[in-house]
């Protein structure tokens, strides 16, 4: 599969923005590591788009996720394309309008 491009939504990064804001209360260097973390093996499915499991709720081959540390990326394989559509602290509830 030869990606060419790997899109963030726009609401991702309000989320990360949470993410990082919540988490920086404690450790601002903590914060850093995740978010950076996070965004690394985002990228990293140019080369690995199938690296994610399937998203267990939804059992579709193109809709995926990364699990890093409490967090699910949320991602979608479509044509060329990774779309990264939610990143949710895995004690949240999945909500399916999340990945559209």
């Amino acid at each position: 599969m030869n990606i060419k491009e790997v899109i963030i939504s726009e609401y991702v990064y309000y989320e990360l923005d949470s993410i990082f804001l919540f988490i920086s209360k404690d450790s601002i260097k903590r914060a850093e590591n995740i978010l950076t973390t996070i965004l690394l093996e985002a990228y990293s499915l140019y080369e690995f788009p199938k690296k994610g499991r399937v998203i267990p709720e939804l059992n579709k081959e193109n809709y995926r996720e990364l699990l890093i540390q409490n967090y699910r990326i949320m991602y979608k394989i479509k044509d060329e394309k990774i779309i990264i559509s939610a990143v949710r602290h895995s004690s949240r509830e999945f909500n399916f309008e999340d990945l559209k």
